[in-house]
């Protein structure tokens, strides 16, 4: 009977691991959830906020974004935007007319915009956005929503955030670190994609997500942990184009995100799975297919002159 005990005793205890294991993956699961969910509220505004006058290096600039934050996760299929703008003169007023570009497969779930004013007073942004389609093929569709924050003025804050979704659909990312305005403070982060899409099984070694970066501040990259890249900037200068200039995003600060799986490996792997395929459709189509060698010799005949 004892060695029977034990095994029993084993069982138990192996059975108790189990769900003291889940219990515990729950709770991580379900802080996660809390502490994204605490990223995506209003923040408060601060007493230097309100005394920002100018813009660092940019005399007369119309208006200065106070912050800035893009937060996505893949394997939810969600992402979240936060954008905080004082306006500093009166041309700074057009800012209160936004522009939500949608991207194709994805949806605004979520909308939420509001003018404050340093005499503590608030106004909330209570209608619906205007939807713009600006690129459509037979395949999809992309959107704007159009809108614009009440009661703005000189010396007001605006600030707006929004979600959006997209069906089971992974394509790839770009941070823009740079806008139109003066950055006092960007927060990124990106969650990749694990799990099945569209039928098909993904495993974390079969499709990995992978970025470079180009134009960053001195000493400035991503932060890789394995469950998420983040990035954290501070005081980016506002992207000025200029006419005539080569693809403004040679020269803006940017990450660029992109899926793959053995293909980005390495840049020999790549290159080498490329040539391959490229290959492989040339010859497809300009290839010796016999088909077209019989009709081209029925068509020439008997002649031997190859003019």
């Amino acid at each position: 009977m004892l060695p029977r005990q034990n095994s029993e005793k084993a069982e138990c205890g192996q059975k108790g691991r189990i769900r003291h294991f889940r219990a515990l993956a729950f709770f991580i699961c379900a802080l996660c959830l809390v502490s994204w969910g605490q990223r995506e509220d209003w923040l408060p505004v601060s007493p230097l906020d309100w005394q920002i006058k100018d813009v660092p290096g940019d005399a007369g600039a119309q208006a200065i974004q106070l912050y800035y934050a893009d937060f996505r996760d893949d394997s939810r299929q969600h992402q979240f935007i936060y954008s905080r703008i004082k306006v500093l003169t009166e041309e700074g007023r057009r800012f209160a007319d936004v522009e939500i570009p949608i991207p194709s497969h994805a949806y605004l779930t979520e909308l939420k915009a509001r003018t404050l004013h340093a005499d503590g007073s608030m106004v909330e942004f209570r209608g619906r956005p205007f939807e713009r389609i600006v690129r459509q093929t037979p395949d999809s569709k992309t959107v704007v929503e159009s809108f614009t924050l009440p009661a703005v003025t000189s010396g007001s804050i605006i600030e707006y955030k929004y979600s959006y979704t997209w069906d089971k659909y992974l394509a790839d990312k770009t941070w823009e670190i740079q806008h139109e305005l003066y950055t006092m403070q960007e927060k990124f982060s990106i969650r990749p994609f694990i799990g099945s899409l569209n039928g098909t099984k993904y495993f974390e070694d079969e499709v990995q997500l992978s970025y470079v970066y180009s134009n960053l501040p001195e000493g400035v990259k991503p932060k890789d942990t394995g469950a998420l890249v983040e990035l954290e900037v501070e005081r980016i200068p506002a992207f000025k184009p200029e006419e005539s200039m080569p693809p403004p995003d040679n020269y803006r600060a940017l990450v660029r995100f992109f899926y793959g799986g053995r293909e980005i490996s390495s840049p020999d792997t790549f290159w080498q799975d490329h040539a391959r395929d490229w290959f492989a459709e040339t010859e497809r189509f300009i290839g010796s297919h016999p088909e077209i060698r019989k009709i081209a010799t029925e068509a020439a005949g008997a002649e031997t002159d190859l003019e």
